[in-house]
């Protein structure tokens, strides 16, 4: 029967059923010994940020397989290796929880990783022209670097490989429940993606999830579902349970910041006036101009292009270079942006600056040498530099492995000058039309007030002197008491008055001539025009002005005594 099937089923057929494979003893494994990694091409669409449409993506997984749990992920939609070592980053850092320090420094390297066959493993990544990839030369010997050996499955024996059981059922349990799912085959397809099926496509209108929203969704299955359901390899013990509980030794931890330098990607390049070229971008840093035409050799975060850091070829620290800007072609063209102006101002004031500073060392040289050849002797000096990474904890995230560079002179200077003109008040041509025709309201807001105190004022000073009392205090002025009950007492008088002349108005419209002028109000009146204006009444309503005074004088009726009462001052 065995040769039966050889003949007609083949090779594989006989190995996966007739032939015993070997029995493997998980439990003799220890939890950060081996890890497994692996691709999963997803069922389900998600939301592309870039182009904005749904389409499916590749998830590579690292997981622990002593204790069946992932320590580390990451979503691709390119094809990019460097999703293989983000999982396996995100992996380090998020075991820093079984460390023995317990601090959150602490990165965690396993001694295995264990990989899928080098075709096949670059056949899920990379769909088009897979052959073409070399994982050794893209990876840049990171896991050598990191001292971790590299292991290959068998081709095509799912059984090598723990992590396919955990693919199987993470699709039964997660991706079966999204409404974009697409079916793991063909005759997996779900009814919405038959044809004519319209009453499906009615029924499930789902969105697709975006990246932030799927990575959340897998890292709380894997936390809380998967991570929380016993497993019976592990004697009815939670994944979680047995990854939480143990606990690595110290060879097997590093520090986060020395693993982001460890795990940049490396390569060799020669410095040129403009910079270092690296992926059609250009990197600069001043102290590259004492090197330029060296060979040096660069780290660089796939991730992060902002910045490289650039040594010189015996692995000595130079500079962290940063991400150049391009310029204006024709700054003329753009005279009304000022952000470019002052970019290329900027720019051409630190060359010009380089430039004297070269003068100025090359000057300073050549005397020193002169004096050194006349003293024969001369001591030099060395100056040593620290490199210092940061990292961060995530599953899912990717801190960036470099610091942003500290802000120079200028740049400081400016930031403390466009916030102190913030601060100041604008100049009336630089406000809006609203803005301004505020501030003229309170300005005339603010003149009526001062009149009405003048008004005021002078018709106490008035009173003062009919009764023939000295109102001035030591210094001049009248006491603040007075001037309070003045003041009350005449804005009550031109209010009532208000109230009296409405009522006339309203009586006499019919057959009374009006004047033109306002009304006095309570707060905004003029007391001059309110005295002497009386050229539009009749002959009959005409009064002599002193009539006119002592009509609209808030004191003018009061005798000596009732003034002197209303102010607070008895005999």
């Amino acid at each position: 029967p065995a040769e039966w099937h050889q003949a007609r089923d083949g090779s594989k057929f006989v190995s996966e059923r007739i032939i015993k494979t070997i029995m493997r003893d998980d439990s003799s494994l220890a939890v950060g010994q081996v890890w497994v990694a692996d691709g999963h091409t997803l069922s389900f669409d998600i939301l592309n940020p870039q182009t904005g449409r749904a389409q499916r993506m590749t998830m590579i997984m690292v997981m622990d397989w002593a204790s069946r749990y992932p320590v580390g992920a990451s979503l691709a939609f390119t094809e990019d290796s460097q999703h293989i070592l983000t999982a396996f980053r995100n992996g380090f850092i998020n075991c820093s929880q079984i460390a023995d320090n317990n601090s959150g420094t602490m990165a965690v390297l396993p001694e295995y990783v264990y990989l899928d066959n080098g075709k096949a493993f670059r056949a899920k990544l990379f769909h088009e022209s897979w052959e073409e990839h070399d994982l050794n030369k893209e990876l840049g010997g990171i896991f050598p670097r990191l001292n971790i050996g590299v292991r290959f499955a068998e081709s095509y024996n799912a059984k090598a490989k723990v992590i396919e059981r955990f693919f199987k059922t993470f699709q039964e349990q997660f991706e079966r429940f999204i409404t974009t799912f697409r079916g793991a085959s063909i005759a997996d397809k779900p009814s919405v993606l038959h044809r004519n099926e319209k009453w499906a496509k009615k029924l499930y209108t789902g969105k697709p999830p975006t990246i932030e929203e799927t990575m959340q969704m897998i890292a709380f299955y894997v936390r809380f579902c998967y991570g929380e359901t016993p497993h019976t390899s592990l004697n009815r013990r939670t994944p979680y349970e047995v990854f939480s509980a143990a606990r690595i030794a110290e060879n097997r931890q590093v520090e986060i910041s020395r693993l982001n330098f460890l795990m940049m990607a490396m390569e060799r390049k020669n410095i040129r006036s403009g910079g270092i070229r690296l992926d059609k971008k250009v990197y600069w840093h001043r102290e590259l101009v004492n090197h330029v035409g060296q060979p040096c050799i660069i780290r660089f975060d796939y991730s992060d292009a902002r910045w490289i850091v650039v040594y010189d070829k015996n692995d000595v620290f130079i500079c962290q270079a940063a991400l150049r800007k391009t310029q204006h072609p024709f700054i003329e063209v753009s005279m009304d942006k000022a952000v470019s102006h002052k970019e290329l101002n900027k720019e051409y004031n630190e060359i010009k600056g380089l430039k004297r500073e070269k003068e100025r060392n090359a000057k300073k040289w050549v005397v020193n040498s002169q004096k050194a050849v006349d003293r024969i002797l001369s001591n030099s000096t060395a100056k040593q530099e620290k490199l210092v990474d940061q990292g961060a904890r995530a599953i899912f995230s990717s801190p960036p492995m470099l610091e942003a560079p500290p802000k120079d002179s200028d740049e400081i200077i400016d930031e403390m000058t466009r916030k102190a003109m913030m601060n100041l008040p604008k100049h009336p041509e630089m406000m809006s039309p609203e803005e301004r025709e505020k501030l003229d309201a309170e300005e005339k807001e603010r003149l009526a007030e001062l009149e009405i105190n003048r008004i005021i004022e002078q018709e106490i000073k008035a009173s003062f002197d009919r009764i023939g009392l000295d109102y001035n205090d030591s210094n001049g002025e009248m006491p603040i008491s007075m001037k309070i009950a003045f003041s009350k007492t005449a804005r009550e008088h031109y209010k009532s008055q208000q109230t009296t002349l409405a009522r006339q108005d309203s009586a006499d419209q019919a057959g009374t001539t009006i004047t033109d002028e306002p009304s006095p109000i309570a707060e905004e009146i003029d007391q001059s025009d309110a005295t002497h204006n009386t050229t539009d009444m009749p002959e009959e309503n005409k009064q002599t002005p002193d009539a006119v005074e002592k009509e609209q004088s808030p004191f003018a009726h009061l005798s000596r005594a009732e003034l002197l009462k209303r102010i607070g001052i008895t005999n």
